[in-house]
């Protein structure tokens, strides 16, 4: 199974599953800036971190939208959100 994550205009992002081959991970997306936002995005087995905060906003800064996407055994993908720096992704708090 691959995952594709696709960035939305709306500072929004869409999850695609397809095939049933495993996960590619250790890439990294490009940082990407639109319509005066910064974004990120991380994969770190079995989370994906997408995050979102207002243009020229620092990685060790607050103000970080991160949602975090786990993709669990069998496909499923369980979501949660936090707000803080991206540089503390790893340790935040995920609702």
């Amino acid at each position: 199974m691959s995952v594709s994550i696709s960035f939305r205009r709306d500072n929004r992002f869409s999850v695609g599953f397809k095939g049933d081959r495993g996960i590619s991970v250790g890439k990294k997306v490009p940082a990407r800036k639109a319509a005066g936002k910064e974004r990120r995005h991380d994969w770190q087995v079995p989370y994906s971190y997408c995050g979102v905060a207002n243009d020229e906003t620092q990685e060790s800064s607050e103000g970080w939208k991160i949602t975090r996407i786990e993709i669990k055994e069998g496909g499923e993908a369980e979501t949660g959100v936090a707000y803080g720096k991206w540089t503390e992704r790893e340790i935040l708090d995920y609702e």
